[in-house]
């Protein structure tokens, strides 16, 4: 079982790739792939951390999904959100057979979730260039950066 402290680290990798090519914001709560974008439950939203952070057997899912936040739920509760996160899937461009129920023990993610990496922890710091600061080392760090944007930028459109 997971408690807050962990929650909250969880929290703090906010957007996800599915499949190599839907993201999935747990802060705005959507998913998106090309220029369609769904938003998605809070219930969802954390359906879909708990398969980043491994979680698959049913009594983890429903407590990290509910129990966590001072709600309780019902089987019938937890069976509509896997069957709203499927149906979700399909409309966004994935499988609804990416959710793959696990007999008589839960439920799993078959495809790939993986965090995008923030733009904050790649930073050009000066350390990356050595000598004092001419015109070309500046120059050098300004076309770094820009290339860096514009590559986060094709991650996050594909």
């Amino acid at each position: 079982m997971m408690d807050a402290v962990t929650f909250r680290i969880v929290m703090n990798e906010s957007i996800f790739l599915l499949d190599k090519r839907v993201v999935f914001d747990s802060t705005k709560m959507t998913l998106s792939h090309g220029n369609e974008i769904i938003r998605i439950s809070e219930a969802e939203t954390h359906l879909l951390l708990a398969f980043w952070h491994g979680l698959y057997k049913k009594e983890d899912i429903i407590h990290f999904v509910w129990e966590n936040r001072g709600g309780c739920v019902s089987e019938s509760s937890y069976y509509k959100l896997i069957n709203q996160m499927r149906n979700d899937f399909s409309s966004i461009g994935l499988q609804s057979s990416d959710i793959v129920t696990r007999p008589r023990v839960g439920v799993s993610l078959s495809v790939a979730i993986e965090p995008i990496k923030k733009i904050t922890s790649l930073k050009v710091s000066d350390e990356n260039v050595k000598g004092t600061p001419t015109r070309e080392n500046i120059f050098y760090k300004i076309k770094r950066h820009s290339v860096f944007v514009v590559l986060t930028g094709a991650i996050l459109l594909a």
